[in-house]
């Protein structure tokens, strides 16, 4: 009689579980392949979010989150190049994600900033910035599992800003390595 009552909670729970499944949210590789068909790469570099057009799609916060990040970030690295940009200088993240490293010998403040760091010590060292910035999609990648919040919103930034730049008419994929 015991194991009746133990057995029909338990196949209780089974079919809950099987006929309510609860929505998953979206991958880090679906938002950022997703966010390509909101992204832009303009032509001095930066990427443009349409947050408009993500509202009226009624896509996820996390999703128009990511989509203002690859912005953000991207208009970070365009004041390092463009001193005549409206916007202001701040760091994207940490130390080393954003315009501008003033000292390399910094520590990065957390393993995001990290790989940010090794993708600009590729840059110092190369002329193949799109080894460099396919180096940073595959370190960033193998760190998210690692991170959550706001890290994780601004690694699905850089992320969503360097597929959009690779693969932008003049960008990496035109181009063998």
């Amino acid at each position: 009689m015991k194991k009746i009552f133990l057995f029909i909670p338990i196949i209780s729970l089974m079919f809950a579980s099987f006929f309510s499944l609860p929505v998953q949210a979206a991958t880090t590789d679906q938002i950022v392949t997703q966010l390509q068909n909101y992204l832009t790469v303009q032509k001095d570099g930066t990427v443009q979010f349409d947050i408009e057009r993500a509202k009226k799609d009624k896509k996820s916060s996390d999703f128009i989150m990511a989509g203002v990040s690859a912005e953000e970030y991207t208009l970070a690295q365009d004041i390092q190049f463009n001193p005549d940009s409206e916007y202001t200088a701040n760091e994207y993240h940490g130390n080393f994600c954003g315009p501008g490293t003033q000292n390399m010998n910094a520590k990065p403040v957390d393993i995001l900033d990290a790989q940010c760091k090794k993708h600009d010590l590729c840059y110092s060292k190369t002329y193949n910035s799109c080894q460099c910035d396919r180096g940073l999609i595959a370190d960033v990648k193998n760190i998210m599992g690692k991170l959550s919040g706001t890290k994780k919103v601004k690694a699905q930034g850089i992320l969503a800003a360097m597929y959009a730049k690779l693969n932008a008419p003049l960008g990496c994929k035109n181009y063998a390595s």
